[in-house]
């Protein structure tokens, strides 16, 4: 697996919160279209067909430790 860049690490903790691509857009101060790549981009990097897989591989594989408020 390619290794994720802070920018994605950034929006799955996101996607751990339960934020939508626009929220995180917002939230990021990124356009929408950049974090829907980012998402697919994710999604190739660990082969997960949805989010809740997607966050169930980054955290077996360590890439993130839990999904905290605090992040924000």
């Amino acid at each position: 697996m390619k290794p994720i860049t802070g920018q994605e690490k950034s929006i799955l903790e996101l996607i751990g919160q339960g934020f939508s691509t626009r929220k995180i857009a917002v939230v990021l101060k990124i356009s929408f279209h950049i974090v829907q790549s980012h998402r697919r981009s994710l999604l190739k990097k660990y082969d997960a067909q949805n989010s809740a897989e997607l966050l169930r591989k980054a955290l077996e594989k360590n890439n993130v430790n839990h999904f905290d408020e605090d992040f924000l």
